[in-house]
């Protein structure tokens, strides 16, 4: 098919420079952890609309940690502006977020944003999305959610499983994902953005390997340092599709645009060629400077304790990792570790302690 270019509601987002972040008034009655900058509200802008057909009349867009809503608003504006027609769905559990967002919304016809905690209830089980952009709290322990959340698992939901308390990062990811309109139907989007503790720690590494292994990862996008209000860590943006990617199952489009920024007044962004640029990459799947499409496998790190015994009866132990999926078994054991006697072995209980998603520095 013919790259028809980047749809034309990304017309703002790519080309002017301005930057129109939240306001004073609600960054101080929502906080910090409510809000999102303007380059992070484009990125998920872009990483929703850089694959939307252009032909399509309407678009529902689901919210579930919708803050005071400037990056929902952002995509529903943009898709507005070229006479899309919009449902907007949006969902969070500050009420001072809530109310900042609902009067976002006021002048668009068909948006809804309830007060609530989405892990534990949706307030809106029969809409089905579109798009979905997830900007959740990075970090966030749902213990104090685990109830409803179990009830709302043995009812069918979180079908991908459940992480450990101490992060919830992938549970929203995974109520994004099961929110999609089937691809039977059409199929949809999410766009999401996380810290890099949700690609590489234990506590999320079973969902997040049943979600890569059903092939539904389809980018991962490393960014700029401190773009965010509220932490000066690195964060990555993922896309997922559960409609066929371009780049075809088991593979997955990669970008670093870590060092694309510009800093004034001591405030980060983004720069307008590098939204274009990833942008175009995403869109078309083609390698550039930045950016290039791999095997998931190529994502996969492994990583396992091993002891050795000496003749004296000394036991050392260390941790090994592989990258690219590689296992960590006897013949690699043997390869890396044959001048020792005894020989290494692998921690008991013998085990891999994890496989992780990560972005592996070239």
């Amino acid at each position: 098919m013919k790259d028809r270019g980047p749809h034309p509601a990304l017309r703002t987002i790519l080309n002017d420079t301005t930057e129109v972040s939240y306001s004073d008034l609600d960054y101080e009655i929502a906080g910090r952890e409510s809000t999102t900058s303007d380059s992070l509200a484009r990125l998920l802008t872009i990483g929703c609309l850089s694959r939307l057909d252009p032909d399509r009349t309407s678009v529902d867009i689901w919210d579930p940690a919708a803050g005071i809503g400037y990056a929902g608003f952002l995509i529903a504006d943009a898709l507005q502006s070229v006479g899309v027609q919009v449902k907007y769905r949006g969902q969070d559990i500050n009420e001072q977020a809530v109310s900042a967002c609902q009067r976002r919304f006021a002048e668009v016809s068909d948006a809804k944003v309830n007060l609530g905690d989405t892990l534990a209830h949706d307030t809106f089980p029969d809409f089905e999305a579109d798009l979905v952009i997830v900007d959740a709290p990075f970090g966030l322990s749902w213990e104090t959610s685990a109830d409803a959340i179990e009830t709302r698992r043995e009812s069918g939901a979180f079908h991908f499983g459940l992480p450990r308390v101490s992060d919830g990062t992938w549970l929203f990811i995974s109520l994004a994902l099961e929110k999609l309109r089937p691809a039977e139907q059409g199929g949809g989007r999410v766009a999401a953005l996380v810290a890099p503790a949700a690609l590489s720690s234990v506590d999320g590494a079973a969902i997040r390997e049943r979600i890569v292994e059903a092939g539904l990862l389809e980018s991962v996008t490393r960014l700029p340092a401190a773009l965010a209000p509220n932490t000066q860590i690195t964060l990555y943006l993922l896309t997922f599709t559960n409609r066929s990617p371009s780049s075809g199952r088991g593979k997955v489009a990669v970008a670093d645009m870590q060092t694309q920024y510009t800093t004034e007044r001591r405030h980060r962004s983004m720069t307008p060629i590098s939204f274009k640029e990833l942008e175009s990459g995403l869109r078309t799947g083609k390698p550039g400077k930045r950016n290039r499409v791999i095997d998931v496998q190529q994502l996969i790190r492994r990583s396992a304790e091993l002891s050795r015994t000496t003749p004296e009866g000394l036991r050392f132990s260390w941790r090994i990792d592989t990258y690219n999926d590689t296992p960590i078994d006897d013949s690699l054991l043997k390869l890396r570790y044959s001048d020792l006697d005894p020989r290494v072995v692998v921690g008991v209980p013998a085990f891999e302690k994890t496989k992780v998603l990560v972005l592996v520095d070239n």
